[in-house]
């Protein structure tokens, strides 16, 4: 009785077992990344039911992304494949001087080491857990363009077999466009013909904008500019779920503004040295501060 009781325990754990694993593969699905045109612009979801996804090497590009990566690497290859063409033509001319084909051999074993050097970058940082980079070196410098990621959601499978992350995967390639077309939005909606200039700096962007009047842009004493810079960053951020430093300029009206802010630091500070009376200077946005403090302390 004892073994028959043993037996229809151990029969009802696997049928339990069974199910279990079924209902993960069925509701896991078959790892493949999932996409919605009612996302967020780069979200993606990907379901993993054999390891848990910690590292964006395990989330999938999408189609855009890798059509991005694809694009740029083909375009480096053919600028660098030119140079090489041309160095190679000069050393197969018999006009050439010593001087041309010393010249022309130090250009390609300076590509070809370019070359290397990319190559090492990239799996090094691939090993470090970035889906995708490319790395492009010249005689200027060095840079690589990557993917930035923000884990939206965690969860479990049954029974704690397999996990499922959704993360909002995307390039600086995105938040330009973004930007573009946000830009591109509003003036078309007050029906205002405008010149957007965009530069990429230290992971963040510098726009600036040119329009026939400027002057209702950056309104009194720069608050319609300030207020303007608030609305853009917070759509940003809330668009790629991460702070990204973002700045909009009016015909380099910021320039001047840190030139007259940089000077009204240095009065003040001599004034404070002179009197040893604190002053307390008005409120302002958090780049003009940024400047304040900049100045005292290399003042």
């Amino acid at each position: 009785m004892k073994m028959k009781k043993r037996n229809l325990i151990v029969a009802a754990l696997v049928i339990a077992l069974g199910a279990a694993v079924y209902l993960n593969w069925q509701f896991g699905g078959d790892n493949t990344l999932l996409t919605s045109s009612t996302k967020e612009l780069g979200a993606a979801e990907y379901v993993n039911n054999d390891t848990t996804v910690t590292s964006p090497t395990k989330t999938k590009l999408s189609s855009k992304q890798s059509n991005y990566f694809a694009d740029a690497r083909t375009k480096r290859e053919q600028s660098q494949d030119k140079v090489v063409d041309i160095a190679k033509e000069v050393l197969e001319k018999s006009d050439s001087s010593t001087d041309s084909k010393e010249s022309a051999k130090a250009q390609t074993e300076k590509i070809e080491k370019y070359i290397t050097y990319q190559t090492n970058i990239e799996n090094l940082l691939k090993a470090k857990g970035f889906t995708d980079c490319l790395c492009c070196i010249t005689e200027k410098g060095c840079s690589v363009v990557n993917l930035s990621y923000t884990i939206l959601e965690e969860k479990d499978g049954v029974l704690g077999i397999g996990k499922s992350i959704t993360a909002n995967v995307f390039s600086m390639e995105d938040v330009k466009e973004f930007i573009f077309d946000y830009l591109g939005d509003f003036f078309t909606g007050i029906d205002l013909d405008i010149e957007v200039a965009l530069e990429e700096k230290n992971d963040g962007f510098i726009i600036n904008l040119n329009a026939d009047n400027n002057a209702v842009l950056i309104g009194k004493m720069g608050k319609t500019l300030s207020a303007f810079n608030t609305v853009v960053r917070a759509a940003v951020n809330a668009e790629f779920k991460k702070r990204i430093d973002v700045l909009i300029d009016v015909n380099h009206y910021k320039d001047e503004r840190y030139y007259k802010l940089r000077a009204m630091g240095k009065r003040i500070a001599k004034q404070v040295q002179r009197s040893h009376v604190n002053v307390e200077l008005d409120p302002m946005p958090n780049d003009e501060r940024k400047v304040i403090h900049q100045t005292l302390n290399d003042w």
